[in-house]
C-alpha cells in the first residue's frame, strides 16, 4: 500500500471514530423526550402575580405586566386555550390559600388541579439594580413540569418571555419527575413522604429520582418508615407496596411479655386464647371447704385426747377417756390431702388452657372476629 493512500485511510479511520465518539456523547448528555408536548388546544391559566410586587417601583411593575403580556400572545398564538383572568382569580380566591398569587409560594399543581386546566403558567420577574432583569417561566401539567430562565434587558422583554415561554413547553416533554404508586396492605394507610402528609394508600404521585422517607401507619398495625429510592429510569409508573405487620394488644395495653400472642414465620400474629381460671377457682374453693371441717374435726379430737369423756364411776372419778383413734388420723388425712389440692389447684392451675396456646378453625375465626 502507497505511503499517501495508507495516510487517507487512517484519517478516514480516525474521523469515524471521533465523529461515533461525539454522537455517542451529545446521546447521552441529551435528556429523554419521552413526555408528549402539550396539544394544541390545551386548557392552560396564567397564573396572577400581584403578590409578588410588593414596593415595586411603577417601572418594575410595568416590565412584570409586558412580559405576562408576551406569554399570554404567545400561548394564543400557538393554539392554546387560556381560561380568562376574572376566572382564575375568583377560583383561586376561593379554592386555594391567600389566591396563589405570589410565584414563589403558590403551587402550581394545586393550583391546576383547583382550576381544572391542563397546565399552569407562573411567571417570576426580578429585576436587577444593574444590568437585565431575570425572568423565570414555569409550566405545569398533569405529567410534569418544564421551566427556562432567560436574562431580559429592558428593551428585550417582550421577545425574552416568548423565548422562555418556547423553552419551558418544550422542557415539558423531558421527564424530570417519576410517577410513583405507594400501596398499602392493609388498603387506606396514611402514607407521609418527606415529612408532608400526601393522603391514603392506594396514592399515584411524581417523585424525584433519588431516595424519599416513607411514612406509612393505620390504626391496628406497626407504622413503617423508610428510605424509598425512586430510580431514574423507572418506565410507567414505578409501583412500591407495603405490608404492615399486626399490633400485639396485650403490649399495646400494657400486659406482660408472657400473656402476649406469639408470631409466627410469617410475621403475622395468631390469635390466642384468653386465660380464664374460674375452673381452678372453683375446684380450688371446694377442696378448701371439704378441708376446713376434716381438719377441724382431727385436729380437735387430737386436742381432747386423754380427756375425760364425761363419764365417772360413783367415786367421781373419770371412768372413760378421749383417745386418738383412727377416726381422728383419717380426718386429719384427708383434711390435710383436701388443703394440698387447692393450694396446689391455686398454683398450677391445671384447668386453665395454656394462655399462649394457638387457637384453630372455628375457635381462631371467632377469636378474631371479636
Amino acid at each position: 500500500m502507497q505511503p499517501m493512500r495508507r495516510y487517507k485511510l487512517l484519517s478516514l479511520t480516525a474521523a469515524l471514530v471521533a465523529g461515533c465518539l461525539v454522537i455517542a456523547r451529545a446521546a447521552h448528555a441529551a435528556p429523554a423526550t419521552d413526555a408528549p408536548a402539550l396539544a394544541a388546544g390545551s386548557r392552560i391559566a396564567v397564573l396572577p402575580s400581584d403578590g409578588a410586587r410588593g414596593h415595586a417601583s411603577a417601572t418594575d411593575r410595568a416590565r412584570r405586566e409586558r412580559a405576562v403580556g408576551a406569554v399570554v400572545s404567545v400561548l394564543r398564538k400557538q393554539g392554546f386555550e387560556l381560561l380568562s383572568d376574572e376566572s382564575v382569580r375568583a377560583t383561586l380566591d376561593a379554592r386555594v390559600p391567600d389566591g396563589c398569587r405570589d410565584p414563589v409560594t403558590c403551587d402550581p399543581e394545586a393550583a391546576r388541579q383547583a382550576l381544572a386546566a391542563d397546565a399552569t403558567v407562573a411567571i417570576a420577574f426580578w429585576p436587577a439594580a444593574t444590568g437585565p432583569a431575570h425572568l423565570l417561566v414555569y409550566v405545569r401539567h398533569k405529567d410534569g413540569y418544564g421551566q427556562a430562565e432567560v436574562t431580559a434587558a429592558d428593551s428585550d422583554i417582550d421577545s425574552a418571555a416568548g423565548r422562555a415561554l418556547t423553552q419551558a413547553l418544550e422542557d415539558c416533554r423531558v421527564r424530570h419527575d417519576v410517577r410513583v404508586r405507594i400501596e398499602s396492605d392493609p388498603a387506606g394507610a396514611s402514607i407521609t413522604i418527606d415529612r408532608a402528609l400526601i393522603g391514603s394508600a392506594p396514592v399515584t404521585l411524581a417523585l424525584a429520582a433519588g431516595n424519599h422517607l416513607v411514612t406509612v401507619e393505620t390504626p391496628g398495625y406497626v407504622g413503617d418508615t423508610h428510605e424509598l429510592e425512586v430510580p431514574a429510569q423507572a418506565q410507567d409508573v414505578f409501583v412500591h407496596r407495603v405490608a404492615l405487620l399486626h399490633e400485639v394488644p396485650e403490649l399495646a395495653t400494657g400486659r406482660s411479655w408472657s400473656e402476649a400472642p406469639a408470631a409466627d414465620s410469617g410475621n403475622m400474629t395468631r390469635a390466642a386464647r384468653p386465660a380464664n381460671h374460674t375452673v381452678d377457682y372453683v375446684v380450688a374453693a371446694v377442696l378448701a371447704a371439704v378441708a376446713l371441717p376434716l381438719l377441724g374435726n382431727g385436729l380437735y379430737a387430737a386436742a381432747r385426747s386423754g380427756d375425760c369423756s364425761g363419764k365417772r364411776d360413783p367415786a367421781g372419778h373419770c371412768a372413760e377417756r378421749v383417745t386418738a383413734g383412727a377416726a381422728m388420723w383419717t380426718s386429719l388425712g384427708l383434711g390435710l390431702a383436701a388443703s394440698l389440692g387447692a393450694a396446689s389447684v391455686l398454683v398450677f392451675q391445671p384447668f386453665t388452657p395454656n394462655a399462649t396456646a394457638h387457637a384453630t378453625g372455628a375457635s381462631l375465626s371467632l377469636l378474631q372476629a371479636f
